[in-house]
């Protein structure tokens, strides 16, 4: 596993453990869009490696720039400037685990 993806928009469920290239496939069969989520959060072991970002970029749709859970707001910022970059469309998530983090991705300020 080289790390998460969001598959948005699907009419059937991709399981994990594919490839990436598989899943990003699997995504845009069906007509869905590939976001990646937290990019660049330090403390996430789950992200992508900013190689295998590059790898991709030209399949992603969207790139999410703003997660209320990232603690460093810098990672957020690295996230604007990429996909700004990279011309993609920007997402912001709140990520929420628990009842009071919800609502907190509601200003966006990079």
């Amino acid at each position: 596993m080289e790390g998460e993806i969001t598959g948005l928009f699907l009419k059937e469920w991709v399981p994990p453990r594919f490839s990436l290239e598989d899943t990003i496939q699997k995504i845009k069969f069906q007509g869905g869009l590939v976001c990646i989520t937290h990019p660049f959060c330090r403390f996430r072991r789950s992200k992508l490696k900013f190689e295998t970002l590059r790898r991709i970029i030209e399949s992603v749709d969207i790139v999410e720039i703003f997660n209320s859970r990232n603690i460093l707001q810098a990672d957020n910022k690295k996230a604007f400037i990429f996909a700004r970059d990279n011309n993609k469309l920007m997402v912001v998530g709140s990520d929420a685990h628990i009842g009071y983090e919800y609502g907190k991705s509601y200003k966006v300020d990079p």
